[in-house]
């Protein structure tokens, strides 16, 4: 959105984006100017009245607690190894530092992200909060590593705090049914659970 104007005559100035270069594959170059990107909306000043990350609904092992069956039912692990392991992925999550004042996108994946010239653009800011903007990161990470680019560890390894809340949301919904309008979105899930 480049400009916008209410009143008798609403207007709205977008900005053609067809041309524009949409990740895939990823290189080096790519990630870091998506991390780049990050930092600076990080700093930026988040507009009044958003939701704070630590408020909305993101925790999901403790969903996935409560009714396995659709996370078991994808086949990533046995019964037994999830009673294992969930104790310690719910205390994960319960630990994940969503607090905070930075300006958080929420969604960051390729297909809202391009790069015009020497510009790195993110689309879509419906889910922006304000909160702990190295979420942003931590929640990219999966689909980077299932599109061909970096495993997490080698892009941030502070972001790895996430990784109880990260996983945990995408476990909670990968056994979902596919959205129709994200196609790729539930197996990118799949791999990051």
């Amino acid at each position: 959105m480049l400009a916008w104007e209410d009143g008798e005559r609403p207007m709205l100035v977008l900005e053609d984006l067809s041309q524009a270069v949409w990740p895939l594959p990823w290189s080096p170059s790519l990630v870091g100017r998506v991390l780049e990107m990050l930092s600076e909306v990080r700093s930026t000043e988040p507009p009044g009245r958003l939701p704070s990350l630590d408020r909305l609904s993101l925790r999901g092992w403790s969903i996935v607690a409560e009714n396995p069956t659709s996370f078991l039912g994808l086949g990533l692990c046995s019964s037994e190894g999830l009673d294992e392991a969930l104790p310690a992925l719910v205390t994960a999550e319960l630990e994940a530092p969503l607090e905070g004042e930075e300006f958080v996108h929420m969604d960051v994946r390729s297909d809202n992200l391009c790069f015009t010239g020497e510009r790195t653009l993110m689309v879509d800011w419906n889910l922006a909060c304000r909160g702990n903007g190295l979420f942003d990161i931590a929640a990219w990470l999966p689909s980077l590593q299932s599109e061909g680019g970096p495993v997490p560890e080698e892009v941030s390894e502070e972001a790895s705090v996430f990784a109880g809340i990260v996983s945990g949301y995408f476990a909670a919904r990968a056994g979902e049914p596919i959205i129709v309008e994200a196609p790729r979105v539930r197996g990118v899930r799949m791999g990051a659970a």
